[in-house]
């Protein structure tokens, strides 16, 4: 009876352990693939900000020669006052455009502090499963202890009987 039981704590343990063991590979599997994602919208962050950065320096330079466009206008009065309105709404473009490119990186930006946050989550969920793995060890390590006392005692008995016997 004491051997069944000890053999049912045994394959309880065993149990425990393949159960956190999958649920840490599963976990692993899950932090990879955000650690991929995460490298991926770091690289498509820094695209991003580059792309953007060109973009703003353009439009910073577009800006610059709407302005001096401006500047060198004064021969016809009605000719310049079409032209500012022109260039004046091109740099508002220009400036809409800049800004929705801040915001554009702002949002990657959101988005990978969100995939950080969730690594550091897995990370934190990998771990807390390695306690549990530890913990079904030292559980089944007690069991095999218990089952060896358990042998070593129905192996004095047999012995025991043995002698009796004879």
């Amino acid at each position: 009876a004491e051997r069944d039981a000890a053999n049912g704590r045994m394959n309880e343990a065993l149990s425990s352990y393949e159960s956190t063991e999958q649920m840490l590979s599963s976990l692993k599997s899950r932090a990879d693939e955000k650690e991929k994602i995460i490298a991926r919208l770091m690289v498509e962050k820094n695209d991003a900000i580059e792309s953007l950065g060109a973009e703003r320096d353009a439009a910073n330079a577009r800006i610059a020669e709407l302005e001096h466009a401006l500047s060198s206008l004064t021969s016809d009065a009605d000719a310049s006052k079409r032209t500012i309105t022109r260039l004046t709404a091109e740099k508002r473009d220009e400036i809409s455009k800049a800004n929705e490119l801040e915001d554009a990186v702002k949002q990657m930006q959101a988005k990978a502090e969100t995939v950080e946050f969730e690594l550091r989550v897995s990370k934190s969920e990998i771990n807390n499963l390695k306690t549990q793995i530890e913990a079904a060890n030292q559980r089944l390590l007690k069991a095999e202890e218990a089952n060896a006392q358990i042998n070593s005692k129905n192996e004095d008995y047999d012995d025991y009987e043995t002698k009796s016997q004879i």
